[in-house]
């Protein structure tokens, strides 16, 4: 080329780069990336990728479910429309397929190799076979479109772990890093899966790497930062669950929720202890997989012709829970215990009289006919009519006003109600006792009991019934998560106890939805034993910070009671069965080696000065069982260390030695240790001193004297240590 040839512009070139090569360089050595930079890069791939796979899944369970069932909707919703032998069909039929789909798949994949995130992760380099992931990918697709009894956020975590630890094969890039790939593939599928970056970017380092060190964190936070914001763009910023918010301000609002996490802690274990039963009975039928996955969705069919809601991931049920769908007492004929003066009264409300006035005015026009043709006696059309409008005005909003129970005396607890402005189910309860107690002759007070028992029977039932098919589901092989149904059955054991505390007349200034998301969070902490987790979870999802305080006491005490029942947590629980030992805390010799000089120091020898005499150090030692004394001067600071061997030479002295001061003998200050040093540090320290007492000082530039470190303590602790290691090894 011509520009090659001129030498005159080559020559420049190069007196250019002789004269700025140093300044290029340092540019080159400063925008070069290092490794950190690197992996938040391949972090936010991942996020891109984790909420590409959250939208795929969401539009493709939409198809599944409508070859299935014809029409679109919720699965809930759905089912409630179907007659019974519907309902018993399509899980049957989708269990059938879905293990189809697994039986000649995983065959079709070839060899199989682990796909549990953690087992690649603890014992294994990260590589997560991708033919296996496709394939549970779609089998999990058609269980949940097909009704079971299962989460969506199981597929979307592995397959877009599974597509973060391809890409990794692909580059051939070390195991560490695709260890920290498939982290990040979990942090964008739960963050993308639950709107809830910070919980994604929590579960994938406590629970999957097992790991909080900030090289680590920070490519988890990018992926489930970056993953949210895809699935944003599309499904919006809605929050899961809505909740109405309420104040705690009273240490006597807790005291509840301190039994709440108790029966949350021993719920989880049961349920843990229940789904290996479940697992261990399925294993023992003698029948290839899909017809186990098809039996599984038979007994899910079976419990919805009673209970349609137990299909699905729980979530429509759950706010319905949370909304007061269940649970709250509804008016029936039975409550018009004075049909005769409850006529009169709406046919000609009394002057001043605003309430029946009001109630007057909401009657629907086919109950008003009846009222105007009714003369007395039974009428149980006329009850049914209102009871029916009854229940309309009393879910449709607050029914006080001032100037409508101007003539009312209500009762003290009725106040409370009032002043806490409640909501949902709680805002049906306390319309409810107004009309009571505006009508005492009119409506009956005792079948409003009997009702309210119904409904915290038929609540307890749903609860019982998911719990089971969620068991039958995961049990029978089918693909898919426990997220979200442990949120069902957190919701409603928080809102039955609730109901049940109601029922024994305590409580009632509790709303029953803040019993109903707290019973989210501490089921879920009992069975992940992740209380942060499920605090940030359950705050993510209904975005209230109003509910810390009870949720953070119930969730400790439910993982402290789960604990104690059951040792593995949800996940562990796989890895133990295959003999892989995953530590949920610090093990005893971790525990040990974290452990700092601070937490086992004691007070110092107490030092001699330099200036002391050789009597005065003579008398210590007599009177003490030390071997060796520190020096210090005016400021305290450690100069020196006398030992008892270096006064031989001067026990049989006369007096010429009386001037002889601890400055003149003493030897130089032995090697140190500070309060803020971890023991596992200093034990070389501690193994090459022959003190029995370590000087701790301050800062080691400072070297001020403040505490001693017992030698054989520490040998002792690490002595234990590696003794109960190697117990659980053995």
């Amino acid at each position: 080329m011509p520009f090659l040839r001129n030498t005159k512009l080559v020559e420049e070139v190069h007196a250019l780069f002789q004269r700025h090569w140093q300044r290029a360089l340092r540019i080159r050595e400063r925008i070069r990336f290092n490794e950190e930079a690197f992996h938040l890069l391949l972090a936010g791939g991942v996020g891109v990728i984790g909420g590409l796979v959250n939208i795929c899944f969401y539009y493709a369970t939409e198809s599944v479910r409508l070859l299935f069932l014809r029409q679109p909707g919720e699965l809930v919703e759905v089912a409630e429309k179907m007659v019974p032998w519907q309902r018993v069909l399509t899980p049957t039929i989708g269990g059938l397929c879905a293990g189809l789909v697994l039986h000649w798949g995983l065959r079709m994949a070839g060899p199989l190799r682990s796909s549990n995130l953690l087992e690649v992760v603890v014992a294994g380099d990260g590589r997560l076979p991708f033919r296996s992931g496709v394939v549970k990918f779609l089998s999990s697709l058609v269980t949940i479109g097909s009704g079971g009894s299962i989460g969506r956020e199981g597929g979307i975590v592995q397959l877009a772990a599974t597509l973060a630890s391809k890409w990794g094969q692909v580059a051939k890039w070390q195991p560490y890093r695709l260890r920290l790939l498939v982290g990040c593939g979990a942090a964008s599928g739960i963050a993308s899966a639950y709107n809830a970056p910070i919980s994604g970017a929590v579960f994938a380092a406590l629970i999957v790497l097992g790991n909080f060190s900030m090289n680590l964190f920070a490519p988890l936070v990018f992926a489930s930062v970056v993953a949210t914001m895809v699935s944003r763009s599309f499904f919006g910023i809605q929050p899961w669950y809505s909740v109405p918010p309420f104040e705690f301000t009273s240490l006597t609002q807790l005291p509840w929720f301190v039994c709440l996490g108790i029966l949350s802690g021993a719920m989880g274990a049961l349920f843990m202890k229940m789904l290996n039963v479940s697992e261990a009975a399925f294993r023992r039928v003698q029948a290839p997989l899909y017809v186990r996955l098809a039996l599984g969705g038979l007994v899910v069919g079976l419990i919805a012709v009673w209970y349609p809601g137990v299909w699905g991931n729980g979530y429509v049920i759950t706010n319905r829970i949370l909304q007061g769908d269940y649970g709250a007492p509804t008016f029936s004929a039975k409550d018009i215990a004075g049909l005769e003066w409850f006529a009169v009264k709406l046919k000609q409300p009394a002057p001043g009289d605003e309430l029946t006035r009001y109630l007057a005015t909401q009657l629907a026009p086919a109950t008003q006919n009846l009222l105007s043709d009714y003369a007395g006696g039974e009428s149980v059309q006329l009850e049914n009519a209102l009871a029916a409008d009854l229940n309309r005005i009393t879910r449709s909003g607050l029914l006080y006003e001032t100037e409508r129970f101007t003539n009312v005396t209500l009762t003290a607890r009725t106040k409370r109600l009032l002043e806490r402005k409640p909501q949902g189910l709680d805002l049906v309860r306390l319309n409810r006792r107004l009309l009571l107690e505006a009508y005492p002759l009119e409506m009956s007070h005792t079948h409003w009991r009997q009702a309210a028992a119904a409904g915290l029977l038929f609540l307890a039932g749903l609860f019982v019934a998911k719990l089971v098919a969620t068991l039958v589901t995961v049990g029978s092989g089918a693909v898919g998560g426990v997220f979200t149904p442990t949120l069902f059955l957190g919701a409603g054991l928080g809102a039955t106890f609730a109901l049940l505390l109601q029922q024994l007349g305590a409580g009632e200034e509790l709303p029953i939805a803040v019993f109903g998301v707290v019973g989210m969070g501490s089921m879920l902490a009992a069975t992940t034993r992740s209380p942060l987790l499920a605090m940030i979870m359950v705050f993510e999802i209904s975005l209230d910070y109003s509910l810390m305080p009870p949720l953070m006491l119930a969730c400790v005490v439910s993982i402290l009671v789960a604990r104690r029942l059951h040792p593995e947590s949800i996940y562990t629980e796989p890895l133990r069965r295959k003999g892989l030992i995953v530590p949920q805390e610090a093990t005893a010799s971790e525990a040990a080696a974290e452990r700092t000089v601070g937490d086992v120091m004691r007070a110092p020898v107490l030092p001699v000065r330099e200036t002391a005499t050789l009597r005065e150090i003579a008398n210590r030692f007599l009177t003490g069982a030390n071997n060796f004394l520190p020096v210090v001067d005016s400021r305290q600071q450690l100069v020196g260390l006398v030992a008892l061997q270096d006064l031989k030479e001067y026990l049989g002295a006369d007096d010429e030695f009386q001037g002889v001061i601890a400055y003149d003998f003493m030897r130089p200050p032995p090697a140190c240790v500070t309060p803020n040093q971890r023991l596992l540090d200093v034990l070389p320290v501690v193994l090459a001193s022959e003190q029995r007492n370590i000087p701790v000082v301050n800062t080691l530039k400072e070297n001020r004297l403040i505490g001693a470190l017992p030698r054989a303590e520490v040998l002792g602790r690490f002595s234990e240590a590696i003794a109960a290691s190697s117990r659980s090894e053995a």
